[in-house]
């Protein structure tokens, strides 16, 4: 499962850290693999990049309220919320 995969700490030193920096991201199994690989793969990163970008722009400042709850499942293992207060300057 590539769920599991993406927390190797063999590959990821501190695999349940959210480090988009990281410089080993090529490792990372979350679209799959070869030909199994995702076709809207690009699509997915060019969302999360555009909603995280327009965030931090609107509220450069942002401090948790509330640290995140996880869903665990059969396919993925994802953050279910996470609450932050954000604060424009």
């Amino acid at each position: 499962m590539t769920a599991t995969s993406n927390f190797d700490p063999a590959i990821f030193p501190q695999p349940e850290k959210f480090d988009p920096t990281r410089d080993n991201l090529d490792k990372a199994m979350t679209f799959g693999i070869g030909v199994h690989y995702c076709l809207g793969h690009a699509i997915a990163k060019l969302i999360a990049q555009t909603s995280l970008l327009a965030v931090v722009n609107r509220y450069p400042v942002l401090k948790a309220i509330k640290g995140p709850t996880r869903e665990y499942n059969m396919v993925s293992r994802r953050i279910g919320t996470f609450v932050v207060r954000g604060e424009k300057m």
